[in-house]
């Protein structure tokens, strides 16, 4: 393990201003350096709507001024590009799919897509495997590809990203799954790092830094891989009986995870990245659905009930735990100082990042809010159960 990552996982904070490239932003840090210069905004702060056409909870994604996502939409996988300065649909892809069970919260467009400069990523379960696709910037197809056989009675979600030149794609499911690693030009295999689980991981990995990416699962607990060999850099126990579907947090010496069930996280893991650390871990106040987020010094969990618990990263002592919004499945983002959490009633809750609760606003968008947001160049982007949204903050 390369005691140097240190110092360009830390440059991963600051996400590009202009770019919002995958699941949870750069790094899938969920972090912004720019604060929201409104707390709270109305209809008249649209920049633009798109109405959505179908269903689906995958997050926007923004590259190159454009936004890209999910719907499913009469029996089709659609990845539509809409672009930024004014919401209008640029170009989609449609892959006919067959319907197959699931969780009723989840279903075929549930997992984000991921971009580079190149092209634009998405991977997709069918119920029986998961397949991946790469087209460029226009729309026009690269590569289409089998990942692996997949079992999952409660669908899929975990979603790929680009680390170290290679597109990671986590394929851990019910009996024999794997991590694998994907060529960006030609979708040829380059490495597999196979998983055995009793339970499906439905969490997207974290980029520890340019060529690590640490992914979450049951029993593992903590993986971080090298994403341009595949090889373990390191483990943590096994310590998950629970399934993980919160990604893994970034906190500067440590990786957070949790894993749980029902509505609540159960179990969790702060498990030292620097020699000589100590592992660490959260009894309670632990979110299932929705990442947490760390400004360094505190780490925020906002639970899918919507209470908000703020740790202390040294140790994991509570500094204080309140009720913000109503119940929730996306994850909070951490802009500047200030913390966006979103509910399934279709709430925008601000909070102030520190030692202590403030709300500093509260808004409506007058419909359900599943998706994570994306934050780019001052806007706000929503995903509701029929339109994206833009926000001028």
């Amino acid at each position: 393990m390369k005691i140097v990552f240190l110092c360009s996982a830390l440059a991963l904070v600051s996400a590009v201003a202009d770019d919002w490239p995958r699941f949870l932003g750069e790094g899938g840090r969920s972090r912004a350096d720019e604060a929201p210069g409104k707390m709270s905004f109305s209809e008249a702060d649209y920049v633009w709507e798109a109405k959505l056409e179908g269903k689906g909870h995958s997050s926007p994604v923004v590259f190159g001024g454009k936004v890209y996502l999910t719907v499913l939409d009469e029996g089709a996988l659609v990845l539509a590009a809409f672009g930024l300065e004014d919401g209008k649909r640029l170009w989609e892809k449609r892959w006919e799919v067959t319907g197959y069970p699931h969780h009723k919260f989840n279903g075929m467009a549930s997992s984000t897509v991921c971009a580079d400069a190149e092209r634009v990523y998405l991977s997709w379960t069918t119920g029986r495997v998961r397949r991946a696709a790469a087209l460029d910037h226009l729309g026009q197809m690269v590569w289409d590809i089998e990942v692996g056989a997949y079992s999952e009675e409660h669908g899929s979600a975990a979603s790929p990203v680009v680390s170290g030149g290679v597109l990671v794609v986590p394929n851990d499911c019910v009996g024999e799954g794997a991590i694998l690693g994907f060529d960006l030009e030609t979708g040829v295999e380059k490495w597999r790092v196979a998983r055995a689980a009793e339970k499906t991981s439905f969490s997207t990995p974290l980029e520890l830094d340019a060529d690590t990416v640490v992914v979450g699962g049951t029993p593992y607990g903590l993986t971080a891989i090298h994403s341009v060999s595949g090889r373990i850099e390191w483990e943590s126990e096994a310590v998950f009986g629970e399934r993980t579907v919160a990604s893994p947090v970034f906190l500067g010496a440590h990786v957070f995870a949790s894993a749980g069930s029902g509505s609540a996280g159960k179990q969790s893991v702060a498990f030292p990245v620097v020699p000589g650390g100590e592992a660490f871990s959260v009894k309670k106040g632990l979110p299932y659905v929705p990442t947490g987020v760390s400004d360094g010094g505190r780490l925020y969990l906002w639970g899918d009930g919507g209470v908000v618990h703020c740790v202390e990263v040294g140790g994991g002592e509570t500094l204080w735990r309140e009720r913000a919004s109503g119940p929730c499945y996306a994850s909070p983002l951490l802009l500047g100082d200030v913390l966006v959490g979103c509910s399934k009633k279709g709430e925008v809750v601000m909070l102030r990042a520190g030692g202590a609760f403030e709300v500093l606003g509260r808004s409506e968008v007058g419909e359900p809010l599943y998706a994570t947001p994306a934050f780019v160049g001052g806007r706000l982007l929503l995903r509701t159960a029929t339109r994206l949204i833009a926000v001028a903050l």
